[in-house]
């Protein structure tokens, strides 16, 4: 109960000091010797959300081992099942890293509100990431039942077969360490960008012809500018000898979006790049193989952990999503996302967020475009000719709508 109420009121050494009295009780004797996934508690938001993750189902499988029976050959009998504690997941705070790219929105310390609003932007973000990551092994698993995951604990089973008794759990548990469910995941510690504008340059190929779209967000009041559409033949298909050429369809739309989803669709733009890789987000649970007992030959062995990294960005393929965040007069950060159908999962939640920010523009009067701030985006850009027909049309539209009588054209 005390550890559910940490991470508010307490300072980081209070957390630590709390957490570490409790491993010492005789009940966790086993687990204190998990050293390497027994978490380093170096944050109150990190500790927290790894108690919460399933770190406290990891310490009750030692009071109460979790059993099931299961049936092979006819006769039930008790099983036993291992948990695999959530990896410590890592903290971004500005204090700590001053120069990181999103350092404009970290958390200016540790605390267990760091991150704001985004810290539920993030929780939906492990759950799109997790639900695409189920729904990708799953067809996985319908062409390949015996997958490598299944094969993987069948060998760790029978490697340990010929083992002395007494070191089977140890090396059984060296082998599956790394075979949970690892997934990426978003940073702790990033907040809500709430200033500036998100221009978002959008080319794609269709049966139709080739689509190019520019929209233009505003973070603090929802403003929104949209033009763009697709290019279409004009081949004449009864007359194959006929001259073929190209007819642009633009079509331009003003309104406002709903703030909050414009913040989560650029919050998840910006941390594409500073994923957390290979991580244990869940507690997991893993069937213990009949021939084997959990105990401990040396107390003072302990295994490795799963290798953890940080993902990297993509190449600059056309046809793809380019995008800018512009404050003042400073280009914040840029990326672009590959339009084909190898995106990552954390890139196809980002155009899933970016597709709900823009079904909730309503039509609306929205606040002037910041032109001259265009120009920053413009001269790093490869679509400069779309952000030069949205400017044209953006003045045609100011000089000839009547937003100043309460209502769009």
């Amino acid at each position: 109960a005390e550890v559910e109420t940490l991470g508010r009121p307490t300072s980081l050494n209070q957390v630590r000091t709390s957490f570490q009295a409790l491993m010492k009780h005789a009940c966790f004797e086993m687990a204190r010797m998990e050293s390497s996934i027994v978490p380093k508690v170096r944050s109150i938001l990190s500790f927290r959300t790894w108690w919460a993750d399933g770190g406290h189902t990891w310490l009750g499988s030692y009071l109460y081992p979790p059993r099931a029976y299961v049936t092979r050959g006819g006769k039930p009998r008790p099983a036993h099942w291992v948990i695999l504690p959530p990896h410590e997941r890592i903290v971004l705070t500005r204090a700590d890293r001053p120069k990181h790219p999103l350092a404009s929105i970290l958390c200016h310390q540790d605390g267990y509100f760091c991150g704001g609003k985004a810290q539920g932007w993030r929780v939906r973000a492990d759950r799109a990431l997790r639900h695409l990551q189920v729904e990708r092994d799953r067809k996985r698993q319908m062409h390949n039942p015996d997958g490598s995951r299944t094969r993987h604990f069948r060998t760790c089973a029978a490697k340990t077969q010929s083992r002395d008794p007494s070191t089977r759990y140890l090396s059984w548990r060296y082998c599956v360490e790394d075979v949970g469910i690892l997934r990426s995941t978003v940073p702790l510690g990033v907040g809500a960008p709430e200033e500036g504008w998100l221009m978002v340059l959008d080319h794609q190929v269709r049966h139709s012809g080739h689509c190019a779209k520019m929209r233009l967000y505003n973070l603090e009041t929802g403003a929104a500018y949209v033009y763009g559409g697709c290019d279409s033949s004009t081949c004449d298909a009864r007359d194959p000898a006929s001259a073929c050429g190209k007819t642009k369809k633009r079509r331009y739309a003003v309104g406002e979006a709903a703030v909050d989803n414009v913040q989560e669709a650029l919050w998840m733009l910006l941390i594409l790049e500073h994923l957390e890789s290979t991580v244990r987000t869940q507690s997991e649970r893993i069937p213990l193989p009949a021939h084997i007992q959990p105990r401990w030959k040396d107390k003072g062995t302990a295994f490795g952990v799963g290798r953890r990294g940080f993902g990297s960005g993509g190449s600059s393929h056309y046809p793809q999503l380019d995008w800018h965040w512009v404050k003042g007069n400073t280009l914040m950060a840029s990326g672009h996302i590959k339009r084909d159908s190898f995106e990552s999962d954390a890139e196809l939640h980002g155009l899933n967020l970016l597709e709900i920010a823009e079904k909730s523009r309503r039509s609306a009067c929205p606040g002037p475009a910041p032109l001259g701030q265009l120009g920053l985006a413009e001269a790093i850009s490869a679509n400069r000719t779309l952000i030069k027909e949205f400017t044209a049309a953006y003045t045609k539209w100011r000089d000839e709508s009547d937003c100043s009588d309460g209502g769009p054209n």
